[in-house]
């Protein structure tokens, strides 16, 4: 009886895993390529029980196209709670990704959401499909937070897809 309990809690386990390793949001890529769609996937670190704290979560993004497997773009790691993908849009062969991680630790000096904003370039070459990180981009936005820190109000400001754009625009890209 304890082995039977024991493989239903294996299977229970697993099952639980499982139900985060689904796309829980396709974005319509049809700017860059009809009938193609970015994948955004929670994957549960192995290290994370999803029975005591399911906030902990990363995020797989993968290029997906009719019946073709898809491909990993990047992932977006928990830090300290799950990322969420505020905004996806496109340029010319190029994704745009705003991200942001929730801090609500009532121990921390931050007290807000810390934001990233990444850029993919997307590189065909004949049947194959890739994707280059675009770090200078991200390294033009920084890293930022915008909630109260130390006791004072701080802002990102580039929080939305319009001010991310604009922003692009202004630096050249």
């Amino acid at each position: 009886m304890k082995r039977y309990r024991l493989f239903i809690l294996i299977i229970l386990v697993g099952l639980c895993r499982s139900a985060f390793s689904e796309p829980v949001q396709l974005v319509s890529a049809k700017q860059l390529q009809v009938g193609c769609a970015i994948g955004l996937t929670k994957v549960v670190p192995k290290s994370v029980d999803v029975n005591v704290n399911s906030d902990i979560f990363d995020i797989a993004m993968t290029w997906q196209c009719g019946s073709e497997p898809p491909v990993a773009i990047d992932k977006f790691e928990a830090e300290g709670s799950g990322p969420e993908i505020v905004t996806v849009f496109y340029r010319k062969n190029q994704i745009v990704v705003l991200a942001r991680w929730l801090s609500k630790s009532s121990a921390a000096d931050f007290q807000g959401y810390f934001y990233q904003v990444t850029a993919y370039d997307l590189n065909r070459n004949s049947k194959n499909i890739s994707f280059t990180k675009r770090n200078d981009i991200t390294d033009a936005f920084g890293d930022g937070y915008d909630g109260v820190m130390d006791g004072k109000k701080v802002t990102f400001p580039y929080t939305n897809a319009q001010l991310v754009r604009r922003r692009l625009s202004e630096l050249g890209f």
